[in-house]
């Protein structure tokens, strides 16, 4: 991961985009975003898809966007 933060680091990227899918993972997608948020300072774009979760994955995700 290091290296990749240089690599990013030494380009000119306006903006950089995570894609997180995620079927009944709520708990799971929690420690996906916090990782993400932790790890890059950079202007980034974090895209979740939902395969119609049942788990209170929507609910989770209604919330921290407001």
């Amino acid at each position: 991961m290091e290296n990749l933060n240089k690599v990013m680091r030494g380009q000119k990227m306006k903006v950089l985009t995570i894609a997180i899918p995620t079927y009944n993972r709520v708990f799971t997608l929690k420690q996906a975003l916090k990782y993400v948020l932790q790890q890059y300072s950079e202007k980034i774009e974090i895209l979740v898809s939902d395969n119609a979760s049942d788990d209170g994955t929507e609910e989770y995700m209604k919330r921290i966007c407001e």
